[in-house]
């Protein structure tokens, strides 16, 4: 027991200094540093540390055998990212999003369709029906692959729009909440893949009700929930003038709501996040009450949960160059052409449609995530599962610096005081 503890201290330990570490160079490097934070976890993890140490890397990182990640740090990372989206949600402006309705709507529609029209296309090419298990019809891979084209990262994209202070702006908000609506409808369209096959996945409550469920939650947080946290802030603000109970009734209601998704059949982040919405929209909440938990969650939990991403995978094995090329080409051709399409359409000028266009195109964890899934499923191989995480991490790699050079010093530093 004490060597388990020394362990998972340990491992605490090397993930925080080498994330916080590589971050703060990469801020000095004028880069996210979200980014030093994933490139922190490749150069811990079995692509660097695990092929150069193996005996340090495997004592360090004890991963059971069908598992990414040792069981508590795997339950450490679960909790880092529900706590971020609920960081997340709490900068979120309901009543810009109303404002901008059209146009989110139109991020969420394009920025999904296209990429996912190109993934089942790809698929059908891709697939090696010589290879195919036989309870995985020739559809569902080829969904699953429209699918992972498809997914945004709501974590990653939080981060990077926290790190670059523009959370609060209006392309923020729209990004934001383009993506959540984005990941919501695939997660859904996974789901129906899923159940096409006979792999079981002991998850929700089958497709039809899981879906209502999530609609149900979505508007009964938006309606009920908020009522009910404008009710509840300042009633804990007069009762704990020192933040503690409303930190507490936070932290409380943003695990509370991850269960109540996990129960419903998808991904936990989505209650945190609604959760965070819930909180953050009502009147009596202070910016310094949001600032308390922002800064907590984002200066621990957050980068040991980025720098965890790179745990997960070795690069070296398994990574055929061709495929890879082809998948990370059609994914962002897709996402990014997609997001034009609808940026333009909702009137934005070409700066900041780009901004919009690389800030969704992020997969990160989310698309490592559906890989997992599909791979334990055996609907696609490892060689596919890599090019999927590459994917992943690439995109996300790409996205701050990329909507940095999309807006410009001077867009940007605009956007973040019309934020503040």
């Amino acid at each position: 027991m004490h060597r388990d503890q020394l362990v998972f201290f340990l491992e605490l330990l090397v993930l925080l200094v080498a994330s916080r570490g590589l971050g703060q160079l990469f801020r000095t490097l004028r880069q996210p540093p979200v980014v030093g934070e994933l490139v922190a976890g490749i150069l811990i993890g079995p692509t660097v540390l695990g092929a150069l140490a193996p005996q340090t890397f495997a004592w360090l990182f004890p991963i059971p055998d069908g598992r990414l990640l040792p069981l508590p740090l795997d339950a450490f990372t679960s909790l880092g990212v529900t706590l971020l989206m609920l960081a997340a949600g709490l900068e979120v402006d309901m009543q810009m999003l109303a404002r901008e309705r059209r146009l989110t709507l139109l991020c969420a529609a394009f920025a999904s369709s296209v990429p996912l029209l190109i993934g089942v296309a790809a698929g059908y090419v891709l697939m090696d029906r010589d290879t195919l298990p036989e309870h995985v019809p020739p559809l569902v891979f080829a969904l699953v692959m429209g699918v992972n084209l498809a997914m945004s990262a709501l974590p990653v994209i939080a981060r990077t729009l926290l790190d670059l202070g523009i959370y609060r702006s209006r392309i923020g908000a729209v990004i934001l909440s383009a993506a959540m609506l984005d990941d919501v409808s695939v997660w859904m369209l996974f789901s129906l893949a899923i159940s096409m096959s006979d792999a079981p996945t002991g998850h929700g409550h089958g497709t039809v009700p899981t879906l209502l469920l999530t609609v149900a939650l979505l508007v009964g947080t938006l309606t009920v929930g908020r009522a009910l946290a404008n009710r509840a802030v300042p009633l804990l603000q007069a009762r704990f003038p020192w933040h503690g109970g409303l930190v507490a009734f936070t932290f409380a209601s943003g695990l509370a709501m991850a269960c109540l998704a996990m129960w419903i059949g998808i991904h936990p982040v989505f209650g945190s996040l609604l959760a965070g919405v819930a909180i953050g929209s009502a009147p009596a909440i202070s910016h310094d009450n949001k600032e308390i938990l922002r800064k907590f969650i984002v200066s621990i939990f957050a980068p040991i949960f980025f720098a965890s991403i790179g745990l997960r995978l070795d690069f070296a094995a398994h990574f055929d160059l061709r495929l890879v090329s082809v998948i990370f080409v059609l994914g962002c051709a897709g996402k990014i052409a997609g997001t034009l399409l609808a940026t333009r359409l909702g009137r934005l000028d070409w700066r900041e449609s780009f901004a919009v266009a690389f800030g969704l195109n992020s997969r990160g964890i989310m698309g490592i995530v559906l890989g997992l899934v599909a791979l334990e499923a055996q609907i696609i191989d490892r060689k596919m599962f890599v090019a999927l995480a590459v994917l992943g991490l690439g995109t996300s790699l790409l996205s701050g610096p990329m909507m940095r050079l999309s807006l410009g010093n001077e867009r940007l530093e605009s956007l973040r005081a019309a934020g503040d």
